[in-house]
C-alpha cells in the first residue's frame, strides 16, 4: 500500500520532482534499468564503474544472479512506449475543447490536465502488460540512480538541500514502499515545516535514490549528519513498482493510490486528492 501522508504542519512545502528538483524528466532514465538488466549479468564487475580516488565508494552492487538474464522477457524499445504515449497525448490535446489559446484561467488549465488521465492510465497499462519492470529489484534501482547521478545523466538542481533546511523539515518521511527503514525525526530549521515531493513518477524508491545520491555526492561534507531524504524529513508521495523487495523482483505493476484498478497517481488532479 502507498504510504499514508502525515498530519500537516503549520507550514507545508510541496515540490514536484521531474523537471523541478531535477533538470529534466527522469522517466526515461528509470525505464533504462530493465534494459540494462537484459544486457548485463548483474556481476559486480559489470555493474560498478571505476571512480576517481577522491570520490567515495559507490553503493555495493546487487548480488550476482546468473539465472536472471534468461528469465527476463524480451522488450520492445522504450521508444515504442514513449512514441505511443506521445501520439495519444497529441490526439487528445487536438480534440480537447477549449484549445490552449482559450484556456486563460488556472481552472481551465487544471481541467485540461485532469482530462489527460485516460491517456496516462493507458500508458501505464501498456507498460504493465509488457512487463517492462518485471524482475527489477530495489537494489537495481538504487545502484542505477547512484550511477546515473555520478555520471551526470540525471542532474538534480543545486540548492535543494539548502531550501529544505531553510524551511525546516518535519517528522520522518515516506520515501519508499517496503524500504525497511524506520521513520525518524530530523528538524533542520526553525520553521518546522513539512516538506512533500508529489510526483506522478513511477517509483518512490527511484526519487529517493536520486536525491540520496546527489546528497552524498554534492552536499558532503555537511554540517548535518544526514545522507538520505528520509533523514532530511522529506515525504515522498508517488507511485511505486510492486514487489521491489521480493526474491523475484517487481511484478512489473504499479501500486494504486486510490484503491481501484484505475486508481493510480497519474495527473496533477490526482496530486490534489492526496
Amino acid at each position: 500500500m502507498p504510504p499514508t501522508p502525515p498530519h500537516p504542519a503549520a507550514l507545508t512545502l510541496f515540490l514536484d520532482f521531474d523537471g523541478t528538483l531535477t533538470h529534466t524528466d527522469t522517466l526515461t532514465a528509470l525505464a533504462s534499468i530493465p534494459y540494462a538488466l537484459r544486457s548485463e549479468t548483474r556481476s559486480p564487475e559489470s555493474r560498478t564503474p571505476p571512480l576517481p580516488p577522491s570520490q567515495p565508494p559507490l553503493r555495493p552492487p546487487p548480488p550476482f544472479h546468473p539465472q536472471d538474464p534468461p528469465t527476463l522477457p524480451p522488450l520492445p524499445p522504450f521508444a515504442h512506449f514513449s512514441s505511443t504515449y506521445l501520439a495519444a497525448l497529441a490526439g487528445h490535446t487536438a480534440a480537447y475543447h477549449p484549445p490552449a489559446a482559450q484556456r486563460t484561467t488556472p481552472a481551465l488549465e487544471l481541467a485540461f490536465l485532469a482530462s489527460q488521465r485516460g491517456v496516462e492510465e493507458a500508458s501505464v497499462r501498456r507498460v504493465e502488460a509488457a512487463g517492462l519492470f518485471a524482475g527489477v529489484r530495489r537494489e537495481d534501482v538504487l545502484c542505477a540512480a547512484e550511477r546515473m547521478v555520478r555520471a551526470g545523466e540525471v542532474r538534480v538542481r543545486e540548492g535543494w538541500v539548502e531550501m529544505v533546511r531553510g524551511v525546516g523539515a518535519g517528522e520522518g518521511s515516506s520515501a519508499g514502499e517496503e524500504s525497511g527503514h524506520e521513520q525518524g525525526t530530523a528538524k533542520l530549521g526553525e520553521g518546522g515545516a513539512a516538506v512533500y515531493i508529489l510526483s506522478v513518477n513511477w517509483s518512490r524508491a527511484w526519487i529517493a535514490a536520486v536525491l540520496d545520491a546527489d546528497l552524498r555526492l554534492h552536499c558532503s561534507p555537511s554540517p548535518l549528519p544526514v545522507t538520505t531524504v528520509q533523514e532530511l524529513g522529506i515525504h515522498v508521495l508517488a507511485n511505486e513498482l510492486l514487489g521491489l523487495d521480493g526474491p523475484a523482483g517487481s511484478s512489473g505493476h504499479l501500486d494504486r493510490w486510490f484503491g481501484a484498478a484505475g486508481g493510480g497517481l497519474w495527473t496533477s488532479a490526482d496530486k490534489g486528492r492526496l
